[in-house]
Order: C-alpha cells, then structure tokens, then sequence
C-alpha cells in the first residue's frame, strides 16, 4: 500500500511540475478588457494606436478597430489566452481542496467554500501576505468551530511559501489543530506543493502531537478544468486526494474522491465543494 502511494505522489510531482510548453501549448499571453460607450466588451490585445483610433486583435485572432473617444476603459483581464482560448484565472489558488498552497490571496480577495455540503468556510486576504479564516458546521452536524490564520512568509515569479495553522474548538473535548509550513513551486496553472507540520490537541486527559507531511499538486487540463491532488502522510496511515475544480468568474466547484489508508486498508468516499468567490483580478 505504501509503495502504491508513494508510486501515486511521485507521478503527481511530475505531471504538476510541466510547463504548459510540455504538454504541447503555446505559452500563455497577457490581454486585456476593452469596454465601450455602447456596453460591449472586447477581450484581446491592443497591437496598435494611430489617429485616435486602437486596433485590437480579439481572443479569437480577428482584428478589431475601434475609436480611441468610444473606449471607457481598459484594464488587465484576470487570465490568459492559450491556444487561442481565453483561460480564466483560478481565483482561489491559495488552497488545494482544503488545505493550503504556499499562495496567498490578496488583501480585499476572499471567498467562501461548501466543503463536503455542510462545511461553511470562509478566508479574507488581510495584507497581500496575511489572511484569516474561520469554520462552523452547518447547525446539527458537529459542536465544533476553526479558525485559520496564514502568513506568506516568501514569494518569488514562481515559489511561494507560507505558514499558518487550522485551530479547533471543540466543546466538551477541547481543542487541536494542525500548525503547518508548506510551500509552492511553479505557476498557478501547473504545480507542485510540499510541506508538513504537527497535528496537535489538548483535551481533559492530556495532549501532545504527531508530524503529518503534505504533497500535492496543480494542473490545468483545459480552459475551465483544473486537475487537484492533496494528499497527507501520518503516522500509521495517509490520506490520499484526487480530482478536478471547475473554475468560474465568481464560482468553482470541486468534486474527486478521498481515500483514507490507514492500517493497510483503503475506505473511498467522495466530495463535492462549491466555492464562491470574488470575480478574478489580473496581474500576478
């Protein structure tokens, strides 16, 4: 089983880490938004500007002249053209399925996730490099609630490293978590994620800790389709995670299927997320 596993991770660092190039696309290139006077709006490149008048060549490669006083705004679009296909931004690369990449969002960006149907979450970028979060199970299900602070502690064009913890309160019992460092390498549409930290937790009779490590991985297979592996490794078993998010302008679903190996053995389930979030900004 373990040897499985490790099998499984070693293909997820692989295919995560290729550039978009490997896989036979072009590399992707910056566009624009271009509205006008009349409510329409032209999404594309401006390749060139002469006697008031842009010249503007469409996602689709057609050009497009329009006059410079019909334009009310431009603005950088929150994704790319690859293969002549405008590829929205994944507005909510900070995290995996439920765990976090090294990324962080962005202060003012958010969103709030339907884990699993019944786990409300929520996380706000308070600083560029500092967000927060909280959890509270739909009433009924679980006397239980979390909060989830995240400091980006490094960030370069293509590696991100940041650290934080997942803390729990839980009524009657007491309260755990897991404190982690992990970090990111490579681009929002292909990755790679690696980590580890302590799983803690204090009750009545006692506490202590035990190591857990993260690996996972990113990889965009389409226009609106992202491959998503999370996976975690413990003492006396691993939780293996594999499946796609769906991405949207203001909302992503996620569905796979997540494997607990503990004591040798295997006990699949499946998940659906709904992820609401703000609309995606450009830039880096």
């Amino acid at each position: 089983m373990r040897r499985h596993l490790f099998t499984l991770l070693l293909a997820i660092v692989v295919l995560s880490g290729l550039p978009l190039e490997a896989l036979g696309q072009t590399a992707p290139r910056e566009v624009v938004e271009i509205r006008l006077k009349d409510g329409s709006l032209i999404v594309g490149q401006i390749v060139s500007e002469a006697g008031g008048r842009a010249v503007i060549k469409t996602v689709s490669g057609a050009d497009v002249t329009v006059e410079r006083d019909q334009i009310t705004s431009v603005q950088r679009t929150a994704g790319a053209v690859v293969n002549g296909e405008f590829w929205t931004k994944d507005a909510v690369a900070s995290k995996l399925f439920l765990g976090p990449t090294g990324r962080s969002l962005k202060r003012g960006e958010g969103y709030v996730a339907i884990d699993s149907a019944f786990l409300p979450v929520f996380q706000i970028g308070v600083t560029d490099r500092f967000s927060i979060g909280m959890g509270v199970p739909f009433y009924g299900f679980l006397k239980t609630a979390w909060i989830t602070p995240k400091l980006q502690v490094y960030e370069s064009e293509k590696t991100a490293v940041s650290t934080g913890v997942l803390h729990m309160f839980v009524p009657g019992f007491g309260m755990g978590g897991y404190g982690y460092v992990v970090a990111t390498r490579g681009t929002p549409d292909a990755s790679v994620t690696f980590g580890g930290g302590m799983l803690y937790g204090r009750g009545d009779d006692g506490g202590g800790a035990i190591p857990m490590f993260t690996i996972g991985g990113e990889h965009r297979i389409g226009r609106r389709t992202k491959f998503v592996t999370e996976n975690y490794i413990f003492q006396g078993g691993a939780i293996a995670t594999v499946g796609t998010r769906v991405i949207g302008q203001t909302t992503s679903f996620e569905t796979g299927a997540m494997i607990p190996l503990i004591n040798e053995g295997a006990l699949p389930g499946f998940f659906f997320n709904f992820v609401f979030h703000g609309r995606p900004k450009g830039g880096r």
